[in-house]
């Protein structure tokens, strides 16, 4: 890629990982970004999303494989195309300028990554090395946990979810894990193991912010958000385990293998 394209995508993951930090300590200049006051554990959510973000495009960046983007750019257009929609929704029905600025953002964001996800979606991955069967497996397990848990929350079923959702929080975050199983499909359709790695940091990062605030949520949950804490929780623990293993032990995947630089990508044909 462009040596220039690799910069601005370093410097967009740094931002974003600041913005996510923002959230996750529930700092003042970050929550007032979301347009409207919230549950200390939906900021640190939110926080867990974009640090996710934020490693996707680095490992792209770092890959230097143009294809590599795909997946990422193609869960924010999603998600943001969604997020947009439903802001507008809810200021026709609250008539919130906060609101209303949050629409904008999100539906100028989802207009910037259909571009790089149709920028992307022309070239082929070049490394062809298939992602182990594990990871494959796993990633259709993922997508399809994922759509489940997008699904009820969208239809308003939220008693499975860790911690009280309001009821326009529970669309935006069931849009977020609907855009989670686009991506995780993806790395089953494109089983590489380029894509792969980007897929894993990405689930790492946001299990890392997540696993403690979880960890100190088991005191003061019971009944139907016990179990989904203990379903999330779970979820956390094997894709941290499978991506630490992945990218740090196995010699087929850790990212020392990740190329820096290489042949010219060619379009997709």
């Amino acid at each position: 890629m462009p040596r220039t394209l690799r910069i601005a995508l370093y410097v967009y993951a740094a931002l974003t990982l600041n913005t996510a930090l923002g959230f996750a300590f529930q700092l003042d200049w970050a929550t007032r970004l979301w347009p409207w006051t919230d549950d200390r554990l939906s900021y640190i959510f939110i926080g867990a999303v974009l640090a996710a973000l934020a490693a996707s495009f680095a490992a792209w960046a770092y890959t230097n494989e143009p294809a590599g983007g795909q997946a990422i750019a193609l869960n924010s257009c999603l998600v943001t195309l969604a997020g947009a929609i439903h802001f507008l929704r809810v200021y026709r029905r609250n008539d919130d300028s906060a609101v209303l600025a949050a629409a904008t953002v999100f539906a100028l964001m989802a207009i910037t990554y259909g571009v790089i996800a149709a920028w992307t979606l022309r070239y082929a991955f070049r490394d062809r090395e298939l992602a182990p069967a594990l990871v494959r497996w796993s990633f259709a397990g993922f997508a399809l946990l994922m759509t489940v848990g997008g699904v009820l929350l969208i239809t308003d079923n939220r008693s499975f979810f860790p911690w009280p959702l309001n009821s326009d929080s529970a669309v935006i975050f069931g849009w977020v894990f609907l855009g989670d199983a686009l991506f995780f499909l993806h790395g089953v359709l494109r089983p590489f193991r380029n894509n792969a790695r980007g897929q894993l940091l990405n689930f790492l990062a946001f299990d890392l912010v997540l696993i403690v605030p979880f960890a100190r949520h088991f005191s003061d949950v019971e009944g139907d958000q016990l179990i989904g804490l203990v379903l999330y929780s779970t979820l956390i623990v094997y894709s941290g385990a499978l991506a630490v293993y992945y990218l740090f032990v196995d010699a087929r995947m850790r990212l020392v293998l990740w190329p820096q630089v290489g042949p010219r990508p060619t379009p997709a044909r």
